[in-house]
């Protein structure tokens, strides 16, 4: 067994702090072992003579990407691993589409060529990583603001480069309504492939942004109302600043899970209405309570299979094809519950 010492280092030749390293033997009688480097960017570990394989994951933070050594010899006159990080440093700041420094978020850089990722955490809006060498990156740039969609673009590096990031967008606002007819807090509206969503605030206020171009924008219910039918707006261009406001009322149909043999209520009844042919497979759902009541508020006009599924798993009663034409109350009698 050999004491080995190792050490990790940035381009600058400085050691690197809290980097995990991961050596895996690849042969007979090789060993296994995981360390972290010190504050000086040194660690120390016992192995058995061989060929290794040395997997390197820096904190984040340092914006560094995580790198494979293979065939790494440790021998009694070589019991060393080191490895220096060497390529280009990429710096700059990202904006968000106010012109504002994205203050948290995230920006990442990745080649296809080399399988090469790394992913900084964005510091006040600024970052800086570093990649292995010229040729193209990937460059995604997001905050986690997620009303605010990513920057996603294609960079040809050839050298030091410094950024500018601005993440381009749209702004869209509105009210998201109930259905009881006031704002709504807590609903979700997102156009989907934009990358971007928004949650409403007391009032049922909302504001995201996406790029321009055309949208069906999808509102959902807050948590906890499943009840309540996700809509689809109909197709809206957006060129300039936009404002769009979106209802969740709708048909009503309310009533109770019986069952067939003695008219007594069904709680914990799955009840729910799923849209027919719709391409996001849209559908409302109510779990009936200890007095068997369920409620569904569905887009008016469409067709709707419902169907019925209580505890224990079992096969579910479905009728199909029921078209939300107007507020209805109705009973619903399913066979004994086993």
């Amino acid at each position: 067994m050999l004491h080995v010492l190792g050490s990790i280092r940035n381009r600058d030749g400085a050691g690197l702090s809290g980097v995990r390293v991961a050596v895996f033997g690849s042969g007979f009688g090789t060993e296994s072992a995981y360390v972290t480097t010190d504050t000086t960017g040194v660690f120390e570990l016992d192995l058995t003579e061989g060929k290794y394989s040395v997997y390197i994951n820096p904190p984040r933070d340092l914006g560094l990407g995580d790198v494979t050594v293979d065939d790494v010899s440790v021998t009694r006159k070589s019991a060393r691993i080191d490895y220096r990080y060497t390529g280009f440093q990429i710096q700059g700041t990202v904006l968000a589409p106010t012109g504002a420094s994205v203050d948290s978020g995230f920006v990442s850089f990745y080649s296809a060529r080399d399988d090469y990722r790394v992913l900084q955490r964005l510091q006040n809006g600024a970052f800086s990583v570093l990649v292995p060498r010229s040729g193209p990156y990937r460059m995604t740039a997001f905050s986690q603001d997620r009303s605010i969609p990513p920057a996603l673009q294609t960079l040809d590096v050839t050298g030091d480069t410094t950024l500018v990031i601005q993440i381009e967008g749209i702004p869209v606002t509105g009210t998201l309504f109930g259905p009881d007819g006031a704002g709504i807090q807590g609903a979700t509206i997102q156009a989907p492939g934009s990358g971007s969503y928004a949650e409403s605030e007391a009032g049922g206020r909302y504001r995201l942004w996406v790029r321009d171009g055309g949208y069906r924008f999808l509102v959902s219910p807050p948590d906890g109302m499943t009840f309540i039918l996700s809509r689809i707006t109909r197709f809206l261009t957006v060129s300039g600043p936009t404002s769009l406001d979106v209802s969740l009322a709708g048909t009503r149909w309310s009533g109770f899970v019986r069952l067939a043999t003695d008219s007594s209520v069904v709680p914990s009844a799955a009840v729910s209405a799923a849209l027919v042919a719709d391409y996001y497979n849209r559908s409302a759902v109510n779990v009936t309570g200890n007095d068997g009541a369920f409620q569904l508020i569905l887009e008016s006009g469409k067709e709707y299979d419902l169907s019925v599924k209580t505890p224990p798993p079992s096969q579910p009663l479905v009728i199909r094809d029921l078209v939300a034409v107007a507020d209805s109350t109705f009973d619903i009698f399913i066979g004994p519950t086993r």
